[in-house]
């Protein structure tokens, strides 16, 4: 404790602390309270009149420090965690929580009474706990430096302490304080006193409620919150004092401030709301005070010490807004303002938005070989899944971004955000660049898993960014990776369950032409490739099947083949992708020899446009055996997650009675409880992992799913001759995007769903002198099988097959095979191939 000095020098006036005492304590301190106990007069009664300390440690022990002099230490009652400490003046006591949820009031007399009997027993120790020096009570009574010398050490009583009252508040609490909330009333008769005259009443902030109790004890009001609190303060209703009817001055009533856990400060007058603000931060400790002038400032400090001043509201308006003077309204002036008004919302409906021209450029580089020269940063469950080669090195492919900023200035904090199929890995999926000045380069590496087939080899991203000029903008990106990161070439194999076999107008290029970047390599380490690699070709994903193309003597056929049905996808889209750029370029080509401009696919080159048909019957067969091991997992995975939760709740139920036994005062017998527990958590860790490897079953599930869906829809698109327009709306329908669903709205309950509502629509059987087709809704629930599914599905592909056509043409022009709805008259006929 200490005191200040004023100090002026010629240009400034400042202030000094001055130390007047110290005492050091031996237990670790929580809170403290101060006020004039007992009503003495610290130095003597002729002595001013000051304030005393009350200190409460950690173990319930409690400090009486009269200034400079130590008077007593005490332990309070039912103590286990100190609680929040205040002194009330009028009734001469100390009032605090204890940990079983009461309110406790102290006498500081009945305190300091039973304390007298046992200093007087401990006076004369010597190297004791108790030093008794310049008269009773007193420890090392002098000033300034030697007081650091001083130890409070008294040895205090453990007896119960007897209360004046105590109140049971329900909950914890997290403030306590002695403040004027309610109205000020005098009363009158012979049980009136002081201390009801006074309106002071103590206000406890729980967890959950305010407490409002009067100096007897007993409850007053209380207000339920609906928020957390964090901390608490008061201060005067109108800033300061206020006389009564007889003259004397008497203080006014108190408002309560409240801070919440949500940033949020709530002012209080009694129980009505009065205002409430947002706060910086989440504040352990709130003031009121007075800074510059200005009342109402609200200090408060954070958990990180961080300190702010903050203030609920504005001065009101001293002036008053004035009307101003009628007069005449100009409408010539004023249609002439709405004509130009007009025509600029003309112009700029009729003006297109154009692309701003300081734009970010990102500009992808996927190069064709793999490296050994990578940042590898993936945890222990990521890495297993990761695919070497024979000497245990990472599959990797690094990906060079370059970014291009075309405006002037610098741009900060970009953002790249990835979207990359399940079988493509990378550490992380969004990518920080502090800033771009002129042009950057970012270095991905990217994985590939060695236990899911990839669906599709297409990376797809967006950059979030800020302009120079504050404006947020944003950037797509798109770009597939390279082949070598998905398989490699190995020699020809034969084997195969599942195979299909595409015709072609115009003869195949050869395979390793087509398939150059990624035969060239094998090549290099297998001469013995280049005699069969112009009519077939073995890729093996790293995933593991091994997937062959052969093509027939005219190259007119091809046959895809392999061990298992999904993973025919990737490589049939390789190829066909692969093959129509082939013969575009092809034709291009043909074209400028022939001096013609080559935009007719028709004329150039002569050979005409590629057209590729599937002959044979959908394998839809090998498609609804992935759809049951899709559904039967979803299904698997509902019933892991029920006995999960079963075995949960029993194993929180034993926890519950065996802590409760452990609790009793008299212990009992365990009954084989502890043993219980045991098993319980064994059952509950095996149901976890089991639940762990569903997960992974249903992941590579998706995945084999996702590809045999595309496989199929590319099948449907050459089997019934679909342009690009039925094709997309097939797309949507029949969608390959297989997320991993364990609800009621999986993907089968989407897709039976979709198909119902193609057959109840665009393709549904027309009568002649029918109505307009109706829409009818169809709720999803959860499936007991799949047989509708599939049922609908092939009644889909049935239907296509007759003609009928997702796509309604408006022209005339165009051909009978685009048409919707066929005639009534006669049966739709089946599309003519078309020839080149």
């Amino acid at each position: 404790a200490g005191g200040f000095t004023q100090k002026q020098t010629k240009d400034d006036v400042f202030y000094s602390l001055d130390q007047m005492y110290v005492h050091r304590l031996t237990r670790t301190a929580c809170n403290m309270c101060w006020g004039a106990f007992g009503g003495q007069r610290a130095g003597g009664l002729s002595g001013p009149k000051g304030d005393s300390i009350c200190v409460q440690s950690m173990d319930g022990q409690i400090y009486v420090l009269e200034q400079e002099t130590f008077a007593f230490a005490r332990y309070l009652n039912n103590f286990l965690l100190p609680g929040p400490l205040a002194y009330m003046k009028e009734i001469d006591s100390i009032v605090t929580v204890n940990s079983q949820m009461q309110v406790e009031c102290y006498r500081y007399r009945t305190l300091g009474t039973t304390m007298a009997g046992r200093e007087k027993s401990h006076a004369g120790e010597k190297d004791g706990e108790t030093i008794l020096e310049d008269g009773p009570g007193r420890i090392g009574g002098s000033r300034g430096n030697d007081g650091d010398k001083d130890r409070i050490g008294l040895k205090s009583s453990r007896s119960k302490i007897r209360t004046v009252w105590n109140y049971d508040l329900g909950e914890h609490s997290v403030g306590l304080g002695i403040l004027r909330m309610s109205k000020i009333h005098k009363t009158t008769g012979a049980s009136s006193s002081e201390g009801d005259e006074s309106g002071r009443e103590i206000t406890v902030l729980g967890e959950h409620t305010i407490f409002s109790l009067s100096q007897q004890g007993k409850m007053r009001s209380q207000r339920r919150l609906g928020y957390v609190p964090a901390c608490f303060t008061w201060f005067p209703a109108g800033g300061g004092k206020s006389l009564d009817g007889d003259g004397k001055e008497r203080a006014q009533k108190e408002h309560l401030a409240v801070a919440t856990a949500s940033r949020t400060v709530m002012v209080y007058d009694e129980e009505k709301l009065l205002w409430a603000a947002q706060t910086p931060f989440v504040p352990v400790d709130i003031k009121v005070g007075t800074f510059g002038g200005i009342r109402g400032m609200m200090v408060m400090m954070s958990e990180e010490g961080q300190i702010a001043i903050t203030y609920l509201g504005t001065e009101p308006i001293s002036q008053i807004a004035r009307v101003p003077e009628t007069r005449e309204l100009d409408y010539e002036s004023m249609d002439q303002e709405h004509k130009a008004l007009l025509k600029v919302i003309r112009d700029s409906a009729n003006s297109q938005l154009s692309e701003p021209m300081d734009k970010l450029q990102i500009i992808c580089q996927a190069p064709h070989t793999l490296t050994d020269k990578h940042d590898f940063r993936f945890d222990k469950e990521e890495a297993e899944d990761v695919a070497t080669n024979e000497q245990g090195i990472p599959i990797c492919v690094i990906v060079k971004l370059l970014l291009r900023y075309e405006g002037g200035g610098v741009v900060r904090n970009v953002t790249i955000n990835l979207n990359t199929p399940n079988a493509i890995k990378l550490a992380s999926k969004t990518i920080k660049v502090p800033q771009v000045e002129g042009d950057a380069t970012i270095e991905i590496p990217f994985f590939v898993s060695r236990s899911v087939l990839p669906s599709s080899s297409k990376i797809e991203g967006v950059a979030a960014y800020t302009s120079p000029g504050g404006a947020p903008r944003t950037t797509w990106l798109s770009f597939s990776m390279p082949l070598c990161l998905i398989c490699r070439v190995v020699a020809p194999v034969n084997v195969a369950n599942h195979r299909i076999t595409l015709e072609s107008n115009i003869p195949s290029a050869s395979l390793s032409v087509l398939f150059g970047e990624i035969f060239r390599s094998a090549a290099a380490l297998q001469p013995e490739l280049k005699d069969t690699g112009e009519k077939v070709l073995s890729l093996k994903f790293f995933a593991g099947p091994v997937v062959t193309i052969r093509l027939s003597k005219a190259k007119n056929k091809i046959r895809i083949q392999s061990v298992s049905f999904e993973s025919l996808w990737l490589v049939t889209n390789q190829y066909v992708r692969r093959l129509h750029s082939f013969h575009q370029k092809d034709r291009k080509s043909a074209g400028g020899k022939d001096g013609s401009s080559g935009a007719n696919d028709d004329s150039s080159g002569g050979a005409g446009p590629l057209i590729l048909t599937f002959p044979d019957v959908l394998p839809l067969k090998q498609y609804f055996g992935l759809i049951d091991n899709h559904f039967s997992l979803r299904l698997q995975i509902m019933t892991v997650e029920h006995a999960l939760d079963g075995a949960a709740h029993q194993f929180r139920s034993i926890q519950k009675r065996l802590l409760q036994r452990y609790r009793h005062k008299n212990p009992t017998a365990l009954m084989d409880l502890d043993l219980l527990l045991h098993e319980s958590f064994m059952r509950l860790n095996a149901l976890s992992n089991r639940m762990l490897n569903c997960k992974k079953q249903l992941e590579v599930a998706c995945s084999n799913l996702s590809c045999a869906t595309h496989l199929i829809l590319l099948l449907i698109r050459f089997k019934f001759g679909l342009d690009s327009k039925n094709a997309y709306l097939m797309e949507a329908f029949l969608s390959p995007i297989v997320a991993d669903d364990t609800d009621a709205q999986g993907w089968e309950e989407r897709t039976k769903a979709a198909m119902l509502h193609l057959l109840r629509s665009v393709l549904v059987k027309q009568s002649r002198g029918s109505k307009s087709t109706q829409f009818p809704q169809s709720q999803m629930t959860l499936m007991d099988d799949t047989s509708k599914l599939k049922s609908n599905i092939q009644q889909v592909c049935e239907r296509l097959s007759k003609g009928y056509r997702l796509y309604r043409s408006t022209t005339n022009n165009k051909k009978k095979e685009f048409s919707t709805t066929p005639k009534a008259s006669s049966p739709p006929s089946r599309p003519t191939e078309r020839k080149a």
